[in-house]
């Protein structure tokens, strides 16, 4: 039983209510007498507020964060259910959602200003005023149904109005007529060469399914400019700058026993190379994605371990790794995929240094490994060592085992792997070089504010880093030239710089003060260690250590980096060879930050290759408008034709009511037809595969593509308003009565300067002949000033201008002249005669520098 007991009855009357509280059935409080009709009230106050109470603490508070993720969520994920409706079910579903995401900055403070001056202000020098500022990211996602989708990106940070993005996409079912609407930020791709492709629009865009039949639609703003490059043959001189960071990510030790050996290479090149570890036979193979078909039979499973040993000596350890169920991978030692073999052409081998170059474009998710065989102590084949399986030398369909050389995503605390990718070569993006087509390559050291000088403390960069140890043809002291050393300071066929140290900026500065018993003092302050020991953006951000810089020019036949500038439009870069689209990341690659096109494919990197790359801008400051209207039809004959035709216009209008030249309104009307097939031939694979010593690898195929397009162009839509003109176009050369250009003399009277004396004036023309110290003793006095405050008034120099009141005064420059009294730097013994007599013959001058602006006045026609 409960000690303490409330115990709430009736009287005889049943008319009250008698309430008592016991503790061990003896009454500790007076008896209460309430009521019937006042309890009942008071019991229903009380139970409600209890609900209430039970309402709000329903919920545990031991975790709070989880409950405010939720709350956040629930404010920024929004649902919103509605009521069926007619207009509203064509988006599917009859349910609102937004998901709200961002941040808002806001900042708020009062500045106090106060100036310690003379000022011209009548309110002194003390100024006070509210200062706001405001930061606002906001990302919204919306969907009407299940069919429309809102989003919205917007940020008061960017720089331009093209990086807020709007996107409204409406999409329908398959068996819509109406496939998808889009509106706001668009983009059009055609098949057709000759019309080309679009990405920088604002406007709609909707596309139609009629059986076999599918139009695309397009009304929009153009944001953005197309341009092109075009590259046939011929030499291009360009000039590279590289930063430490900037060394090339394609070349790889094979077995971290190379590395000692190899700066030892470099550094004394004609040294025998080490015999032991002369690769006599290798395979390089690379990851492929593991839910890619194996159709040619050419993809295997394997596994690429770090520091593998030679098979000869763990042959148990292999075979454990080939018949094991499920490798456990462990990041940057031991990775498992499906590998596939490269072709010699893909890549290059030096079997004495064991660095392994890549051609093609090798994906930062790709796994490189190698099996490879070097000669052992003997030249006998039976003391080979081998490090990995061959996939010709086993039939089985055992899994390969493999040296690991490059894992999946490298990063540098991968430190086993990260010490086998060399951070010692520079690409300058030539080919084919030779010692006449690099010229001024230097090495900078570049200072906040100071000019940038080529050595530190004196000593030469070049020299420090060991790319300059000789002088002309090799011999002689260093003469502040790079050397040219095939093979060891430069791969003319690749274009690329190498230094004799696997960590340059790091090493070099110690290693030239031990070999040379002079150099930079204190090395270590100058090392950046963080180019080889963080990542890219690391190195990139470490600006205490970050200046030092690579440049020089080179002439090649082909570049396989093209510069197209800043601001290029996401996915706008196209790249064809001799009219045929090249591949995206595969072919070429584009970094849209920096604008650069890196070329890969080696069939467009051929002298005389015909290459060009189209490409869009966005505009940063748009004054004419842009149109582009058009219409899209394929119609799909089978799976392995199609036909189209496209009618496109595209016109600009200027603001100007006066069209000047080269900004006239335009409006390009342009009609294009396309058509492509195709056949498989599997007769010509079998015939093939009938031929000794072939065997094709995939099905012969024939693709057939032909387009032709028509314009009309209307260069000038502006036409003349005059009868005679007949309807001919116009434009204004220009407005000369309108052009003025105007120098400022200044009012402060530290900018003039007493004026020599005036090559033609009274003195000069009363007598001939008169020399400049003659002209000089009739010079009379003359100063001028400044009065601060001023006591002019704005309206004693311009009686209709109105100004507000704590803006009256205004600064003059004061000048006295007083021609009776003999004035700076006349020295004359005779003023009486001169100025005294004569005070109307008395001169006295102030100049003053126009400064470059004002060059050539003749020319300019400036008076």
């Amino acid at each position: 039983d409960n000690v303490i007991q409330r115990n709430v009855t009736f009287d005889s009357t049943g008319r009250y209510v008698i309430v008592r509280q016991t503790i061990f059935g003896t009454d500790v409080r007076i008896p209460q007498e309430i009521p019937l009709q006042d309890y009942v009230r008071l019991a229903e106050k009380y139970n409600e507020q209890r609900v209430w109470n039970d309402l709000a603490h329903s919920y545990s508070m031991t975790n709070k964060q989880d409950e405010l993720g939720a709350l956040m969520q629930s404010m920024t994920n929004i649902d919103i259910p509605i009521p069926s409706n007619p207009v509203l079910s064509i988006f599917g579903p009859p349910r609102i959602n937004l998901k709200i995401a961002g941040a808002v900055d806001i900042r708020g403070a009062w500045r106090n200003q106060k100036l310690d001056q003379q000022t011209l202000s009548q309110l002194g020098n003390v100024r006070n005023e509210p200062d706001f500022n405001q930061d606002v990211q906001i990302n919204v996602n919306g969907t009407v149904g299940d069919k429309l989708n809102i989003g919205a990106n917007w940020d008061t940070q960017n720089q331009f109005e093209y990086e807020n993005q709007l996107k409204i996409k409406y999409t329908g079912y398959d068996d819509e007529i109406v496939k998808s609407v889009e509106a706001g930020n668009v983009s059009l791709s055609t098949p057709s060469s000759f019309i080309g492709s679009s990405q920088a629009l604002f406007g709609i865009k909707s596309q139609m399914q009629l059986g076999p039949l599918t139009l695309t639609g397009l009304a929009s703003q153009k944001k953005g400019q197309t341009k092109e490059l075009t590259v046939s043959g011929g030499s291009q001189q360009q000039t590279f700058t590289l930063r430490v960071y900037n060394y090339a990510t394609n070349h790889f030790f094979i077995y971290p026993t190379y590395i000692q050996y190899y700066e030892d290479y470099l550094q004394k090149p004609g040294q025998p190379y080490n015999h032991d570890l002369l690769v006599k036979d290798y395979q390089v193979y690379i990851s492929v994605p593991g839910n890619q078909t194996n159709q040619l039979g050419l993809m295997r499973d394997g596994v690429a371990v770090m520091k593998l040993p030679p098979i000869e000596s763990a042959k148990a350890f292999y075979d454990s790794l080939r018949s094991q169920i499920g490798i456990q991978n462990i990041p940057g030692e031991i990775e498992s995929g499906k590998f596939v073999q490269l072709s010699p052409d893909q890549f290059s081998l030096d079997t004495h240094t064991g660095v392994l170059t890549l051609n093609s474009q090798v994906l930062p998710d790709q796994i490189v490994a190698i099996a490879f065989k070097i000669e052992g102590p003997t030249d006998s084949p039976a003391d080979d060592e081998t490090f990995g399986t061959f996939f010709n030398g086993d039939t089985s369909a055992s899994r390969l085992v493999l040296e690991l050389v490059k894992p999946a995503n490298l990063i540098p605390s991968e430190k086993d792997a990260w010490q086998l990718m060399l951070k010692n070569i520079y690409s300058t993006g030539g080919l084919n070089l030779n010692q006449n087509s690099l010229k001024n390559v230097q090495i900078l050291y570049q200072l906040p504010g100071q000019p940038s000088q080529d050595n530190i403390q004196g000593y030469n960069l070049l020299q420090v880093m060991g790319l300059d140890k000789t002088g002309a043809g090799g011999s002689g002291p260093p003469d502040g030239q790079f050397d040219w050393n095939p093979g060891i300071d430069i791969i003319p066929s690749t274009g690329e710089i190498v230094f004799p140290y696997l960590r340059p900026f790091d090493e070099a500065f110690k290693a030239y003060r031990s070999s040379t018993g002079q150099g930079i003092a204190s090395p270590d302050s100058f090392a950046f260690k963080s180019a080889y020991d963080t990542t890219y953006d690391a190195a990139m951000n470490d600006a205490i250590h970050d200046r030092f810089v690579i440049t020089g020019q080179y002439t090649s036949d082909v570049s396989s980096k093209y510069n197209l500038g800043f601001n290029l439009v996401q996915g706008s870069v196209q790249v064809l060879l001799n009219g045929v689209p090249l591949k995206p990341d595969i072919d070429y690659t584009v970094d849209y930050l920096t604008g650069d096109v890196n070329i890969r494919n080696p069939a467009a990197l051929v002298p005389g290759a015909d290459l060009k790359i189209t490409y869009e801008t966005n505009d940063i400051f748009q004054i004419a408008s842009k149109s582009l209207v058009g219409l899209r039809g394929d119609y799909k004959v089978n799976d392995q034709t199609n036909l189209g035709i496209t009618l496109m216009n595209f016109s600009q209008q200027t603001p100007n009511d006066k069209v000047r030249l080269g900004e006239e309104p335009i409006s390009n009307l342009i009609l294009g037809t396309d058509a492509g097939t195709s056949f498989n031939l599997p007769f010509v694979t079998r015939a093939l595969d009938a031929l000794p010593l072939i065997q094709t690898a995939a099905p012969s195929q024939i693709s057939i593509h032909g387009e032709a397009a028509y314009m009309m162009p209307n260069p000038n839509t502006r036409t003349s308003p005059i009868p005679d003109d007949a309807g001919k176009s116009i434009a204004y050369i220009d407005d000369f009565e309108g052009a003025k250009k105007t120098i400022p003399l200044g009012i402060s009277y530290s900018g003039w300067h007493f004026a020599s004396p005036p090559a033609v004036d009274t003195l000069t023309s009363l007598y001939p002949g008169i020399t400049v110290q003659q002209q000089t003793d009739f010079k009379g006095y003359m100063f001028w000033y400044n009065i601060i405050p001023s006591d002019v008034t704005v309206q004693q120099v311009w009686p209709n201008k109105n100004v507000p009141v704590d803006q009256q005064q205004q600064t003059v420059l004061n000048i006295e002249f007083d021609p009776s009294v003999r004035g700076q730097y006349n020295y004359s013994h005779n003023i009486d005669s001169t100025l005294k007599r004569n005070p109307q013959l008395s001169w006295a001058g102030m100049m003053r520098v126009l400064g470059a602006n004002a060059s050539d006045l003749l020319t300019q026609n400036i008076n």
